[in-house]
C-alpha cells in the first residue's frame, strides 16, 4: 500500500494528542494566628517564668516552700527510704518551739516562714545530722524503755520505787550498755547543734527543737534522762 502525503497528514490529524496536565492551583499559604497559649507565654516576662530565689521571693512577699527550693523533691520517697537516710521532720510541736524561741509575731511572720522553710530543707539535706538524730533517738528508746521496765528486773518481793539495790545483775549490765550508747549519741547531736550556732543560729534553733521533741517522745514518763 502506498501512502501519499495527504494520507500521512490525515493519520496525524486523527491521532489523539496527549493532553497536558492542568496546573494545580497552589493553595495560598495563610498565616495562622498564634494560639492563646503562645500569646500568654509571650506576654509573661522572662524573669517571671523562672523559679524565684529566696531573696527575690522575700522581696515579692511570697512564702517559700520546700517545693520552691527543690521542685523535683519527692516527699513520698521518705516512706520507702532506709531508716538512716532521712532525719525526723520538724513537726508542728517542733515548729511551735522554734516560734517561741524566736518570739515570732505578725510583723515577722513572713520572714519566719521563709527562714523556716529554708532551714528545714537544709536540715533534711544534711544526712550526717539525720543519721546522728536517728541514732540518738534509737539510743534514747533503748535507755528509756529499760528504765520503764525496771519492775521486770526486780528481786522477788521487791516493791517500788525500784532503786538499783532492788534490781538484779541482768538489769545492771543492760543499763550500763544502753547508758553508754545514749550518752555518746546524745553528745554527737549536741556537738552538731553547738557548731551550727556559730554559722546559722536560726537553723541551730530548729535542730535543737527537733531533738528536744524527739527525745521527749522517746522518754515520756521517765524522770531522769
Amino acid at each position: 500500500m502506498i501512502f501519499g502525503p495527504f494520507s500521512v497528514s490525515l493519520c496525524l490529524a486523527q491521532e489523539p494528542q496527549p493532553q497536558k496536565p492542568e496546573k494545580k492551583k497552589e493553595a495560598a499559604t495563610s498565616t495562622s494566628t498564634p494560639s492563646a497559649r503562645e500569646d500568654a507565654a509571650k506576654a509573661i516576662p522572662a524573669d517571671a517564668q523562672k523559679p524565684l530565689t529566696l531573696k527575690e521571693a522575700i522581696q515579692k512577699k511570697k512564702v517559700v516552700t520546700e517545693d520552691d527550693l527543690h521542685p523535683q523533691y519527692d516527699h513520698k520517697s521518705r516512706e520507702f527510704a532506709e531508716p538512716h537516710e532521712f532525719n525526723p521532720i520538724c513537726t508542728s510541736e517542733c515548729e511551735q518551739r522554734v516560734r517561741d524561741a524566736m518570739q515570732t509575731d505578725d510583723s515577722s511572720e513572713l520572714e519566719f516562714r521563709n527562714k523556716f522553710a529554708l532551714a528545714t530543707q537544709q536540715i533534711d539535706d544534711d544526712h550526717k545530722w539525720g543519721n546522728a538524730v536517728v541514732e540518738a533517738v534509737h539510743a534514747a528508746d533503748d535507755y528509756c524503755g529499760l528504765e520503764r521496765d525496771r519492775g521486770k528486773y526486780a528481786y522477788p518481793g521487791a516493791r517500788p520505787p525500784y532503786t538499783t539495790d532492788k534490781l538484779n545483775f541482768d538489769f545492771i549490765n543492760k543499763q550500763r550498755d544502753v547508758v553508754n550508747k545514749y550518752v555518746m549519741a546524745k553528745g554527737t547531736v549536741e556537738i552538731r547543734i553547738r557548731d551550727m550556732r556559730s554559722t546559722d543560729p536560726f537553723r541551730a534553733v530548729v535542730m535543737q527543737s527537733q531533738w528536744d521533741v524527739a527525745l521527749e517522745r522517746s522518754c515520756r514518763g521517765v524522770d531522769h534522762i
